[in-house]
């Protein structure tokens, strides 16, 4: 996981086997008061660390995915963009 701001570069270790975003997250610096209440972070589409940082009062921006699908609805590409 990279995470790039005004304040630095952040880089996690490496992990061996499968670990899910969530399980990465949790154990990187992100969560050591790196952001301020109403800040927000950009992450892929599926990434599901919303819980992560609710606590923190920081929104997490992920784009929507299509599931079964063919267009998104024109609400959901303005709140997207």
């Amino acid at each position: 996981m990279v995470g790039v701001s005004p304040r630095g570069l952040l880089v996690s270790p490496a992990f061996r086997g499968s670990a899910s975003d969530h399980q990465i997250i949790e154990s990187s610096e992100l969560l050591d008061g790196c952001f301020m209440p109403d800040d927000a972070i950009m992450a892929d589409s599926g990434t599901l660390i919303q819980d992560l940082f609710a606590t923190q009062d920081v929104a997490v921006n992920a784009p929507t995915t299509l599931r079964g699908i063919n267009q998104l609805p024109a609400k959901t590409v303005v709140k997207d963009c």
